[in-house]
């Protein structure tokens, strides 16, 4: 009997979280329209319109136009009154952001790191300045649901720590502890190339891929995420996906990919051969203009990548694989010179129907997908 209530409850809770979902897409709709893409009955529907209005998540307002009888009332979703806090540690400068019900950025900031305090300091620091600038823009830090944490590196749950981190000193502390001394609500910590993956999916429309593999160039190195129809595969301890650790060939030396593909030496190649200060645009304009080292840098790239999804490709045989990160403007031939180079590896069927495709990563990029994270879990809740 207790097996079966439980099994019910379950069912109630995913049927609410469809229907949240929807909203959250829409923000507003009519029951009519909700049976219709849910495909549930009637008195289902009503039930759960019933649940998230007693529950403050939805409201009735005006009537929707007519389409034969009595006008049907509008459902919509009261993203105001739910927010979310997102951290991304990936940049010593700590950037986080409010989000509001419907996955939309209401405010961000940097906080400026401290070098002379330690990590931990930094974020008590931080969560200081979050209340401050929060009062400071009224934001009723009372609606706060939820907390999404992104890091480099991968959390482990059963000691609260991160591990593989490019920060040695994070690997050090409890980092959930760490916050929820001071922040009294549920913590989700997640990595951040899964982070940015999440977002791409849900944004653009990956959510239907069978095997999705995502890396993430920054300037700290490559990170990556694996996707199966929507959902990041991080495997029986957290950390599937770690493609940047693959052994590539260059040079007559074997080199791990992400050690291969760290922008900021790059810049530094790029700035000691030239003699000059090289930033990222300088960089750009010196490829579009055919610079020897440039193209040097641009060979170096094409190589570990193509090599690297060479192997994955062989593995995971995905549906779309995407790059994402400070190599963006190199555009579509970055995309085609790489397929071309593992066209002449592979064979015809094991590249079949592969698309490999470059995506825009912005500063926001880590939180939009943590705010989409922490808003599902918290629908799968209510």
């Amino acid at each position: 009997m207790k097996k079966e209530a439980l099994t019910t409850m379950g069912l109630r809770r995913r049927n609410r979280n469809k229907v949240m979902s929807i909203l959250i897409k829409r923000v507003t709709a009519t029951k009519n329209e909700l049976q219709k893409e849910t495909q549930f009955s009637y008195s289902t529907i009503g039930n759960i319109l019933n649940d998230l209005l007693i529950g403050g998540y939805i409201s009735k307002t005006k009537k929707a136009p007519s389409t034969g009888g009595r006008k049907p009332k509008i459902i919509s979703l009261n993203y105001n009154k739910f927010l979310f806090l997102s951290i991304d540690l990936s940049i010593h400068n700590f950037h986080w952001a409010i989000h509001d019900l419907r996955g939309t950025i209401i405010f961000n900031h940097f906080y400026s790191y401290d070098y002379e305090s330690g990590f931990k300091n930094n974020i008590m620091e931080l969560i200081k300045e979050i209340m401050v600038l929060c009062r400071k823009n009224k934001i009723d830090t009372g609606k706060i649901c939820s907390l999404g944490i992104a890091t480099p590196g991968y959390y482990r749950e059963k000691n609260g720590h991160i591990f593989r981190s490019s920060y040695d000193e994070l690997e050090s502390i409890n980092i959930k502890e760490a916050f929820s001394k001071k922040l009294d609500m549920p913590i989700l910590i997640v990595n951040d190339a899964n982070v940015a993956a999440y977002n791409e999916i849900y944004s653009f429309n990956y959510l239907d891929s069978l095997c999705m593999i995502y890396l993430l160039i920054t300037k700290e190195g490559v990170g990556s995420a694996i996707t199966i129809r929507g959902e990041i595969f991080t495997g029986a301890r957290g950390y599937a996906g770690e493609t940047h650790i693959i052994p590539i060939e260059y040079k007559g030396k074997i080199t791990m990919l992400g050690d291969l593909l760290l922008p900021e030496t790059d810049m530094k190649y790029l700035s000691s051969r030239l003699g000059m200060e090289i930033d990222d645009k300088t960089f750009f304009k010196l490829f579009e203009e055919k610079n020897p080292y440039a193209m040097e840098i641009y060979e170096k790239t094409v190589h570990a990548l193509s090599s690297g999804l060479f192997q994955i490709l062989n593995l995971l045989n995905p549906s779309d694989i995407i790059i994402s990160g400070f190599y963006n403007p190199y555009g579509d031939r970055m995309a085609a010179d790489i397929l071309k180079r593992i066209k002449a590896k592979v064979n015809p069927y094991q590249i079949e129907g592969l698309k490999i495709s470059l995506s825009h990563f912005s500063e926001e990029t880590i939180l939009m997908g943590l705010g989409k994270k922490l808003i599902n879990q918290w629908c799968g809740r209510i």
